[in-house]
């Protein structure tokens, strides 16, 4: 596997000049008509001039806020805040500034109805309906009584049920889950070795094998199930146990659909909170060789697919005078989240931060606009005065503050992160443009997310 790693980089407000691998030259990108600039000598004038035009646009929220009239795409249950398992970097282990802790407090299923029923007389169809913990299956009762419910009831919907789980106890619920069609992301860390580091049992013991043997028995009892209803997500810790984990899962034929994240880092440790995450350049090589030669990345997809395509159908118009807050979504469309108490929240990873309702009134929409135009002025003072303001595309989650709801704050702690990844994009678009059709083909096999 071939790393490849940016050289120099010169950051201005309009612009940034930085070196292309292998120290193939410069590259030099700005926003002013976003366009990308290879292979000049005058690179480095072109900036001057660049930086001496002073043009600060701002963003606008009509248009996110005209996606309200949308119907809803899919409800989160937590149907429980407890676990059987004592993850070292799990957000709710109580290593994380103001984020809940695990405690034994379940939905019931008086509060999952009243979610249900708001949730499916505005939702579109499919209605995919999700349950989240905790462990979700320590609350299998809830969830097969929730699944029969939403069939049963409204019979001319149709469903998709999805959940997240350790898959340690799987094997206890076999039949209910592959009776019901319930579609599972097992959180696997990819080798035993990785794995079982950070993802043990609350005695300590290890959990690797016997979540692979799960699986096993899954298929053994249900052949076919695993291939069509599993996806997996690996939690990558350490850096450098990276390469460990993609070659786990390019080993193994029968893990399908795999996502790689790195761990939470706000709110964890204040002197490190980026020291963690990816670093974006490496196998940037390997992922652009497989595109040239026709071969799919796949793992790879999952690291540079979204911002790759972001970059190459950028708008190349002169830059307007609004800017519309790409990456968001209307907060409660896309994704309704209902803690265990009926609170609505705009997605699992913002509970118990900024809840937009509940189960008895609904969503409330003075909340949901006051959220919207805070976070819009968080980017109008966070994103003016970068280069990356035309590509950046965070979602209202990214400006999460470990200390309170939304700020500049919890937003500007993800900003190198970004535009790292952004980096490598303008770069791989460089390099692919020399392939015109293998990369105009490339970019329309990705479905952007």
């Amino acid at each position: 596997m071939t790393f490849f790693s940016i050289g120099r980089v010169f950051e201005r407000d309009n612009s940034v000049l930085f070196e292309m691998p292998s120290q193939d030259g410069f590259a030099f990108y700005e926003k002013l008509s976003n366009t990308v600039h290879f292979g000049d000598s005058e690179l480095a004038d072109l900036q001057a001039r660049v930086e001496a035009v002073r043009y600060r646009p701002r963003f606008e929220s009509d248009s996110l806020r005209r996606e309200a009239e949308e119907r809803l795409e899919s409800l989160v249950l937590n149907v429980t805040e407890g676990c059987n398992l004592a993850c070292s970097y799990c957000i709710f282990s109580g290593n994380y500034e103001n984020e809940r802790i695990e405690t034994d407090r379940d939905m019931d299923f008086d509060t999952a109805k009243k979610a249900l029923d708001f949730f499916i007389s505005r939702s579109k169809n499919p209605a995919m309906i999700s349950f989240y913990g905790g462990e979700p299956i320590n609350n299998m009762e809830l969830i097969t009584r929730v699944v029969d419910y939403a069939r049963g009831f409204f019979p001319d919907k149709e469903f998709a049920f999805t959940m997240t789980s350790n898959f340690y106890n799987a094997d206890k619920f076999l039949h209910e889950i592959a009776e019901r069609g319930i579609y599972v992301t097992i959180s696997l860390d990819g080798p035993k070795e990785v794995h079982d580091k950070n993802r043990r049992t609350k005695n300590g013991g290890s959990t690797h094998r016997k979540i692979l043997r799960n699986i096993e028995i899954f298929e053994e009892s249900y052949p076919g199930y695993a291939e069509s209803h599993f996806s997996y997500n690996a939690t990558c810790e350490n850096p450098y146990d990276l390469l460990g984990i993609i070659r786990f899962f390019n080993e193994n034929d029968r893990c399908g659909i795999v996502r790689i994240g790195n761990k939470e880092t706000k709110g964890f440790d204040r002197n490190s909170r980026e020291e963690n995450s990816f670093n974006f350049s490496l196998l940037s090589q390997e992922y652009i060789a497989s595109i040239v030669s026709g071969r799919d990345p796949k793992i790879l997809r999952t690291f540079f697919d979204q911002e790759l395509k972001r970059v190459t159908l950028r708008d190349t118009g002169v830059m307007p005078e609004e800017l519309m807050l790409d990456g968001c979504c209307y907060p409660g469309n896309r994704k309704l989240f209902v803690d265990t108490g009926g609170a609505f929240y705009m997605c699992e990873r913002f509970g118990g931060r900024a809840s937009i309702g509940n189960v008895s009134s609904g969503i409330n929409l003075d909340i949901v606009n006051n959220i919207i135009e805070e976070f819009m002025e968080i980017r109008d003072g966070s994103c003016g005065g970068c280069w990356a303001q035309r590509l950046c595309a965070p979602c209202i989650q990214s400006s999460k503050d470990p200390s309170g709801d939304i700020s500049s704050s919890g937003m500007k702690q993800l900003c190198g992160s970004y535009k790292s990844q952004i980096l490598v994009a303008l770069a791989q678009n460089v390099i692919l443009s020399k392939w015109k059709g293998v990369l105009e083909k490339y970019i329309n096999s990705i479905e952007l997310v």
